[in-house]
């Protein structure tokens, strides 16, 4: 009677580790957006900043692919604009999925030692993997 519980058990304990892993591959993938996120807000920052110390009749040129094309100063500072904004909003997205992840991991964490603490004194053989 013993060997089915313990089968059982190793397969939960197997699909909880399956869930940690792909949830800790989910948080490192957030983690990377986000950062690039940050850096792209941050370039077009600089970007707009330089921009606004030039004068108004300064020719300017947006890259579309291989070609520029001729812009007034004021479309590329509200490209700029909403390129930071637009970045913002992604990274509060990311941060919302990134602290459900987290708090999965944790319940997942939790939920491993609850499997393994009651085999010990039946010196279950389950691997832990971290």
């Amino acid at each position: 009677m013993a060997a089915p519980v313990d089968m059982e058990l190793k397969k939960a304990f197997a699909e909880l580790q399956a869930k940690m892993i792909d949830t800790q591959q989910k948080v490192k993938l957030a983690d990377i957006q986000i950062e690039q996120m940050n850096r792209t807000k941050k370039h077009a920052k600089l970007t707009d900043s330089e921009i606004l110390t030039l004068p108004d009749e300064t020719r300017m040129y947006e890259g579309i692919g291989r070609m520029f094309i001729l812009q007034s100063k004021r479309l590329i500072h509200k490209q700029l604009v909403e390129k930071q904004k637009v970045a913002d909003g992604k990274i509060k997205e990311l941060e919302v999925v990134n602290i459900g992840c987290t708090k999965r991991r944790g319940s997942c964490q939790i939920w491993s030692k609850i499997y393994v603490t009651p085999c010990l004194p039946f010196k279950c053989k389950v691997n832990i993997t971290q």
